[in-house]
């Protein structure tokens, strides 16, 4: 396993040995990997903005039916992390992978033949379902194709491009909304993910020695170790609590603006190009950041640019200050956060979760899916009321995330 590779190195060591180039043979692969990856994700927030619409698609149906067009694909994915966890010791993982993807084309395009939204929430479900397979299936190839640094390289690669998908997907929704309709986002990802699912069937790459993984299983690799690890559940529920916070907001936002504040989904698209531009600009200086101040003091700031935005948004409700450019404003500073914090805190996690490290990026993916999905669930019927109602979801999942930064505590 890579982390026994990287068991001496510090974690700013880690980041600049990342700098290093990946072999082209494996780089293609990676591709592959991280599309569909990103695919599976942007199942989300490519139809982000078509949610006020789908009261109008399907007569009869309320807004908060239609948020649960996303909260049932959450559920799905997380139904599916653990499904994939299972299927994964018995098949081959790149012929896995490749089926999910092709089961994710298949239930992408059987979406836009819904005549009901019921028809769609259930589709939706199975839709979620299969695209959790790129998220079990990846670091365990990584890891079969890449030595120890470029493993750590390439995983790394793998959690930037999954922290942009919520911020560069909900974009390319909009356009294709607005010029082609809803039905157009299920569309692309059915195209692409077929092309995807052949390129990996027909790959001849050596997909990991999984009966030689299976020999080395010991009681240290277990959730259970996992969860009697402070250190990991430090950075992987902070993380998950930062990015869930995050995503409650994005998720809810469309319907917040058009439906019950009477706004324009320009607005909304407005707010994501200058928390796009927020996040990324941090994302890249990070690691100069973590050169310079170690990791901890990166992540500890990271957190709190994150709890700012929540005491403003619990400020905003207070005040009714609810406004699109009020809402810019307090979603800014949990962009800059976790443009700052979320490489870092993921590799941070891998690395105290040891060579459990499997695991512990299934449980920050799951977490992350059942915070957001959930609270999105649970909040749909209450959007009526404004802002206070995602406000008060947003600071639940990133205050505690300061407390646990602050919880520091030597391995």
């Amino acid at each position: 396993m890579f982390q026994r590779g990287i068991a001496k190195q510090n974690s700013v060591e880690i980041f600049v040995s990342m700098n290093r180039f990946l072999s082209w043979p494996s780089f293609r692969i990676l591709i592959l990997i991280n599309l569909g990856t990103v695919l599976g994700l942007s199942g989300i927030d490519l139809i982000l903005p078509s949610i006020p619409d789908f009261t109008e698609v399907f007569p009869g149906s309320s807004p908060a039916q239609a948020q649960w067009i996303i909260a049932f694909y959450v559920l799905g994915t997380s139904v599916g992390l653990l499904v994939f966890s299972f299927l994964a010791d018995r098949f081959d993982p790149i012929r896995l992978f490749s089926a999910s993807l092709l089961c994710f084309a298949i239930l992408s395009l059987v979406c836009i033949f819904s005549v009901h939204i019921y028809e769609l929430i259930l589709f939706r479900f199975f839709q979620g379902l299969s695209s959790s397979g790129a998220a079990v299936l990846a670091p365990g190839l990584i890891r079969g194709l890449f030595t120890s640094q470029g493993a750590m390289r390439a995983i790394s690669i793998m959690g930037s491009m999954e922290s942009m998908v919520p911020a560069f997907a909900p974009l390319l929704g909009a356009y294709l909304a607005a010029k082609f309709g809803w039905k157009s986002g299920f569309q692309l990802t059915a195209i692409f993910s077929l092309i995807i699912s052949m390129f990996l069937f027909v790959s001849k790459t050596k997909s990991p020695d999984t009966a030689k993984l299976k020999l080395t299983e010991n009681a240290e690799r277990s959730y259970k170790s996992l969860f009697t690890n402070f250190n990991f559940l430090r950075y992987a529920l902070s993380h998950a609590g930062v990015l869930g916070g995050l995503l409650v907001f994005v998720f809810s936002a469309p319907n917040l603006i058009v439906t019950y504040k009477k706004g324009e989904i320009e607005s909304f698209i407005l707010l994501q190009i200058i928390s796009v531009a927020m996040f990324f600009t941090f994302a890249q200086i990070s690691s100069y950041f973590v050169k310079k101040l170690g990791p901890e003091k990166v992540i500890l700031a990271g957190t709190a640019f994150a709890s700012l935005s929540a005491v403003l948004f619990l400020f905003g409700a207070y005040f009714q200050l609810d406004d699109p450019l009020y809402l810019i404003c307090y979603f800014i500073p949990i962009n800059i956060g976790l443009g700052l914090r979320g490489g870092t805190g993921f590799v941070n996690a891998l690395i105290a979760a040891g060579d459990n490290d499997a695991r512990g990026s299934a449980f920050m993916i799951l977490a992350v899916t059942v915070l957001s999905g959930g609270i999105t669930g649970i909040l749909s019927p209450f959007l009526k009321w404004g802002l206070g109602p995602i406000a008060i979801a947003i600071s639940v999942l990133v205050l505690p995330s300061m407390v646990l930064v602050l919880m520091k505590r030597e391995s």
